[in-house]
């Protein structure tokens, strides 16, 4: 059994794991709450302790899982300053959108561990 030891760890790319498994909740939460999809693709489970609703749909959780995929190399270079989530409508035109938004610096072993957010939201007119 080998053992890691703190040199072991590259901090940038334990953050950016910890922030995608973040990213995901945050994701299938928007879409449960502002009702993007049906809530019957929608299932209970459990993360950091805590019952949240996460999709059982294999192509958007794979869509999700790609995007989260191609977020994770920027997250890791600490080259990241928000995540936005924008919903289309039929149009492809903005519907609602939220952000995650991090004022300090996550990737570097000198910032401070507290991730400190800010959620924001904005609302289309109705159509």
């Amino acid at each position: 059994m080998t053992t890691l030891t703190r040199q072991d760890l590259n901090f940038g790319q334990v953050v950016a794991d910890v922030l995608s498994e973040f990213l995901e909740v945050a994701i299938h939460l928007i879409l449960y709450v502002r009702e993007v999809y049906p809530t019957g693709i929608f299932q209970k489970r459990k993360k950091y302790n805590v019952p949240v609703q996460m999709s059982c749909h294999p192509e958007l959780n794979q869509y999700i899982q790609d995007t989260l995929h191609c977020i994770k190399p920027l997250l890791e270079k600490n080259d990241v300053e928000k995540v936005v989530v924008v919903i289309l409508d039929k149009e492809h035109r903005p519907w609602r959108g939220s952000s995650l938004r991090s004022p300090s610096r996550l990737c570097s072993p000198s910032a401070p561990i507290p991730f400190s957010t800010t959620w924001s939201s904005f609302c289309a007119p109705s159509f």
